[in-house]
């Protein structure tokens, strides 16, 4: 058996660190969500983690997300209605493409992200 050389490739040599929000989370709509059944507050929390990284109000909620607070992709899809139906986001999903979503305040207006 001939042993290969070593090569450095330029993948093993990228340093992968988790991304650091710096956004304050909404405390308010945080505990409005809290109240929500079921593992509603792991995906509000997977929420706010993709608006801070990005700093937008409008986002498509990935599977990476979810998978950090400990989220399954079928409880997201209940989760997201509660959320959607107590009126702390505005949903837009299309079959077989991820939701897109609006995080908004008590007034339905997208909140303003700093």
């Amino acid at each position: 058996m001939t042993k290969l050389p070593a090569t450095t490739s330029p993948i093993s040599s990228i340093k992968l660190t988790r991304p650091n929000p710096r956004r304050v989370v909404d405390l308010d709509w945080l505990a409005r969500a809290a109240k929500l059944p079921g593992k509603t507050l792991h995906v509000a929390c997977a929420i706010w983690f993709v608006v801070s990284l990005h700093r937008t109000p409008t986002i498509r909620l990935a599977p990476y997300a979810l998978r950090m607070f400990g989220a399954s992709r079928d409880c997201c899809y209940d989760s997201l209605r509660r959320l959607a139906d107590a009126e702390l986001i505005v949903l837009s999903a299309r079959r077989g493409r991820l939701p897109r979503l609006t995080v908004v305040d008590r007034r339905v207006r997208p909140l303003v992200i700093d």
